[in-house]
C-alpha cells in the first residue's frame, strides 16, 4: 500500500499535538483490511496547547482500517533526561469516517491516559470536514466522559503545496484553533497551533517528514492551576510504514 507520510493527522500532530482522535488521514476507506505504523520523535509533548513534557518524547502509533472503520493504538515515551519521569502512556481510539460528495463525516471514541497530571480523558467525538473548500476546514466536537468531564471544540485547516522544486517533496501548512471547556483544565481556555510538515516518500511503503510547530495558549490554559502554560516552539521527525 502506498504510504507517503502526512504529518497532519490533526490527530497526531495538528494529533499528538492537538487532538489525536481522528484516524490517520492516509488510512483510506478500503473494503479490505489495511494498516500502518508511525514512529515520531518530538522536542516536547504538547496536547491541546498544554505542554505535558518539556523534554524530548518518542511517540509510536499503529492503526488498522477496514471499510470506514479505523482502530488506532498510540503511545508516548518520555526521554529519561526530560525532567518529567512519568509522561509515558498508552491510549487508543476507534473511528468511523465516511466520505460523501462534498464533505467527510467522522465519529468515534478516544482514551487518553495523562499520568503527568494524574488523570485521563475519555472522549466521544463527531466531526465534519469540508473537502471541496480550500484548506479543507475540519470542525470537531468532543465530549469527555472522564473524571473531569467537559467539552472541546476545534477547527482545523490544512493546505498542501510544493515549496521546493523537488519531485515528491510535499509541504503542508496547518492551523488549529481549539476551545476547552473543563477537560483536564479548570475553567475554560483556548489554544492556537501552527504546523509545517515537509514530507518525502522514500519508497512506496516508507515515508518520512520533518515537523515544525508553534502553539499559543490563551485564557484559563495560562492559569497557575493549569501548569502555567506559555507559547512554545517544537519540532520533530516522523517515519511511517
Amino acid at each position: 500500500m502506498l504510504k507517503a507520510i502526512n504529518a497532519i493527522w490533526f490527530t497526531l500532530i495538528l494529533t499528538s499535538t492537538f487532538s489525536f482522535a481522528q484516524r490517520p488521514e492516509n488510512a483510506g476507506t478500503a473494503d479490505f483490511l489495511s494498516g500502518g505504523i508511525d514512529a515520531s520523535y518530538y522536542s516536547s509533548y504538547i496536547w491541546r496547547g498544554i505542554t505535558l513534557d518539556k523534554g524530548p518524547v518518542f511517540q509510536p502509533a499503529a492503526y488498522s482500517t477496514f471499510n470506514n472503520f479505523t482502530f488506532t493504538v498510540f503511545s508516548n515515551l518520555d526521554d529519561v533526561y526530560s525532567g518529567v519521569p512519568d509522561s509515558n502512556n498508552l491510549g487508543a481510539s476507534f473511528d468511523y469516517t465516511r466520505d460523501l460528495k462534498n464533505i467527510s463525516v467522522s465519529a468515534g471514541y478516544i482514551y487518553y491516559p495523562l499520568p503527568e497530571i494524574y488523570s485521563f480523558s475519555r472522549e466521544y467525538y463527531a466531526g465534519i470536514r469540508f473537502t471541496k473548500i480550500p484548506a479543507m476546514p475540519y470542525i470537531l466536537y468532543y465530549y469527555d466522559d472522564g473524571p473531569t468531564g467537559g467539552t472541546y471544540i476545534s477547527a482545523e485547516f490544512t493546505q498542501r503545496f510544493q515549496i521546493f522544486r523537488i519531485d515528491k517533496l510535499n509541504t503542508s501548512l496547518g492551523l488549529h484553533i481549539g476551545y476547552n471547556n473543563g477537560i483536564i483544565v479548570s475553567g475554560t481556555g483556548t489554544d492556537v497551533g501552527f504546523l509545517m510538515d515537509i514530507g518525502y516518500p522514500v519508497t512506496n511503503l516508507i515515508g518520512g517528514s520533518l515537523v515544525l510547530g508553534y502553539v499559543i495558549p490563551y485564557g484559563g490554559l495560562k492559569d497557575t492551576e493549569n501548569l502555567n502554560q506559555s507559547p512554545r516552539f517544537y519540532s520533530g521527525v516522523r517515519v511511517g510504514f
